[in-house]
């Protein structure tokens, strides 16, 4: 699934100025939740866009899957 850009923009943890030095810190502190919290934080927007909770949730899994093949956790 591909985030579309303005729900990034607008509403992701990290886009622009919302990605702190903390906020890098806490998240590199652990990757996996730091995807967790994000996909969260834009979940009830990508539903309004009309993503059922099956594709959502599909494509969370698709990435904790793809950061453990590249070793990241």
């Amino acid at each position: 699934m591909a985030i579309p850009r303005n729900v990034h923009q607008k509403y992701s943890e990290t886009y622009g100025g919302r990605n702190t030095k903390a906020k890098q810190i806490e998240d590199a502190a652990d990757l996996r939740a730091a995807v967790d919290n994000n996909l969260d934080a834009i979940k009830p927007f990508l539903q309004d866009m009309g993503f059922t909770e099956d594709q959502i949730e599909s494509a969370r899994t698709d990435l904790h899957n793809l950061h453990q093949e590249q070793g990241w956790y």
